[in-house]
């Protein structure tokens, strides 16, 4: 069974640049670093007209050679792939909105969608009912997706509680058909774990 990596032969459509520069609402003074990488913002939360967005960024490091590396295009051609074949699979996940540079970065805007992700709701003690949240992953698991960041920061529950979806979805694949009984719990396994 041959996985459908983003970025692979599989994937050969090249991804489009669908803004030269991120948005500027996204250095604008409302705006909010979620995440810092190397002193660099990473996610940015920020307001767009009436609805909330997520930047994320990805800042080139420089190889042992003194080279910049390659890693932020590929990171991103695969956040964008990812998105797409979890649309293809009727998985909620990043309703992309924009992507392109930044100076040497690459970044992906997504929107916003309204909830928790599912470490927050646990946090507070209101963790999601056990079958919600096994119908989502065998739904998953299913339509032949892998992914390998599966953790509880990663899953987001709707304000109503009624739907899950997938965020950061850099390490997925897809299958071409239902994950193996193997695949499956070493997914599971990670996702117990983290």
């Amino acid at each position: 069974m041959t996985p459908s990596r983003p970025g692979s032969t599989a994937e050969q459509r090249p991804m489009p640049i669908l803004a030269p520069t991120p948005p500027p609402e996204a250095f604008a003074a409302g705006a909010r670093v979620l995440e810092r990488k190397s002193g660099q913002p990473a996610v940015v939360a920020f307001d767009r007209g009436p609805r909330r967005e997520i930047i994320k960024f990805w800042w080139p490091r420089r190889s042992v050679l003194g080279r910049w590396s390659r890693v932020p295009a590929r990171r991103q051609r695969d956040f964008l792939a990812a998105s797409r074949l979890l649309a293809q699979a009727g998985v909620p996940g990043p309703e992309i909105a924009g992507a392109g540079r930044h100076g040497p970065a690459r970044w992906v805007s997504y929107v916003s969608r309204p909830g928790r992700t599912l470490r927050q709701a646990c946090a507070a003690g209101e963790p999601p009912p056990p079958e919600a949240l096994a119908g989502f992953l065998l739904e998953l698991h299913e339509a032949g997706i892998y992914f390998r960041a599966l953790n509880l920061g990663n899953v987001l529950e709707s304000d109503a509680g009624s739907m899950l979806a997938l965020i950061d979805v850099g390490g997925l694949r897809r299958y071409s058909r239902p994950l193996s009984l193997r695949r499956r719990a070493r997914n599971l396994a990670g996702f117990l774990t983290h």
